[in-house]
């Protein structure tokens, strides 16, 4: 067998540099996503509750039905093609495209949201690496 490659992370003040874009990097993702996931859940009940001017004054007023997101989320996981009536029963004026889109937001937040955690567990970890890196150099 042939013994590992050995790697070389160059300079010490150069790694901490690494580290410290890769920081930069993290905060900028994270900030990006959690804006993205904002956008994405307003636009998945904004269209989930589309309709006429009536329609929207009713439900305002508690006449009909407003989805929530949770709401949304949980139509999701329910059984297909079951899951899509349910959606144009509380909203006929949901076309076949429209439930579909409102499936692709509410992916795009689920996988957004796990980045975003993925994000803070990694921003974490970079952290008490450049923490230790300031105590080693001390």
């Amino acid at each position: 067998k042939t013994p590992p490659e050995r790697i070389h992370l160059g300079p010490l003040q150069k790694l901490k540099q690494r580290i410290a874009a890769l920081s930069d990097d993290l905060a900028r993702q994270q900030k990006e996503d959690a804006a993205a996931v904002e956008r994405c859940v307003v636009a998945a009940v904004e269209r989930a509750n589309s309709g006429t001017v009536g329609d929207r004054l009713r439900r305002s007023g508690g006449q009909l039905v407003r989805l929530s997101f949770l709401g949304l989320v949980a139509a999701l996981m329910g059984k297909e093609p079951r899951a899509t009536s349910a959606l144009q029963e509380v909203n006929s004026h949901l076309s076949g495209e429209d439930v579909a889109a409102l499936w692709e937001e509410i992916a795009r937040v689920m996988c957004l949201t796990v980045r975003l955690g993925q994000i803070s567990r990694v921003q974490l970890a970079v952290d008490e690496l450049l923490a230790e890196q300031g105590r080693g150099a001390s």
